[in-house]
This record gives C-alpha cells, structure tokens and sequence, in this order.
C-alpha cells in the first residue's frame, strides 16, 4: 500500500466496533489459554491426590452479580425482621382485644339503658294506670326488648 494506514479511512463508529471485536478476540483466547492451562494441571494433581478439592466451576455457571452497597441504617436482618414481625403482630392482638372489650361496653351500656327506659315508662305508665293487665304487658315489653336485644350479640 502507499503508507496510508486503511484504518483511518472507516467511520468513527466502525473503527471503535473493530476494536471493541478485536479486544473481545484477545479475552476469548486469552480464556481458553486459561482453561486449557487450568486442564493440563487439573489432570496432573488428579494423579497425585485422591480428594477434589473445591472448584469455583459449578458457580461460573451463572452470571456473577456485583455486591451493591446498602447502608447500615437500611439494612434489615432477619432478627430485625422477625423482631418487627412479633411488635406487629402483638400490636394486632392487643387492638383486637381492645375492639372486643369497646364492643362488650357498649352493648352493656346500650341494655342498661334500654332498662332505664323500659323501667321509667313502667314507673309512668304504673302510676297512671293501676291495671293488672298493664303491669303484665309492660313485663312483658321488657322481657322482650331485654331478648332481642341480647339474641343480636
């Protein structure tokens, strides 16, 4: 050629993929002159020893993740975790008693005082009505909102 370098003459974009191949090149055969090394020397201490020590092949199956970096304070253990799991779940239990208890009252507070009234409209109704009949009847109301209302829970 005239001492003109051909390389110069392509794209910017072709020269650096013809690079980039060519460096990819390299590491392949740089691998498998590794590899083959590595083989070589597996097959000699094979020989001479009865016990495989440990090798990383079975790990170089996958792709090798890169550790990231987590803060200390963003970090959770499992202690950690199953600490704030136990904290949850005792708040949960401590809030459903705590519902149940409010239920109870108030539906005790709700008979006592349907009773007050049922009590004062007797006393009224009592006082203006000296009637047997009445004294039955208003017995009976009670009784029964007494029921129903105690059949609901």
């Amino acid at each position: 050629s005239s001492g003109i370098n051909a390389e110069w003459l392509l794209r910017p974009g072709d020269r650096r993929r013809r690079m980039l191949l060519e460096r990819a090149k390299e590491r392949q055969q740089e691998e498998k002159d590794l590899l083959d090394v590595e083989d070589e020397e597996a097959g000699s201490e094979e020989d001479s020893s009865e016990y495989e020590e440990y090798s990383d092949s079975e790990d170089d199956i996958g792709p090798r993740l890169k550790p990231v970096f987590v803060r200390k304070a963003d970090r959770i253990t499992l202690q950690e975790r199953d600490a704030r799991q136990m904290m949850e779940d005792q708040k949960h239990e401590v809030d459903k008693v705590r519902k149940e208890n409010r239920k109870k009252e108030s539906h005790l507070l709700v008979e006592q005082i349907i009773k007050e009234e049922i009590t004062a409209e007797h006393l009224q109704n009592q006082a203006a009505d000296s009637d047997d009949d009445g004294k039955h009847q208003d017995l009976y109301h009670f009784f029964l909102y007494l029921y129903i209302f105690t059949s609901k829970n």
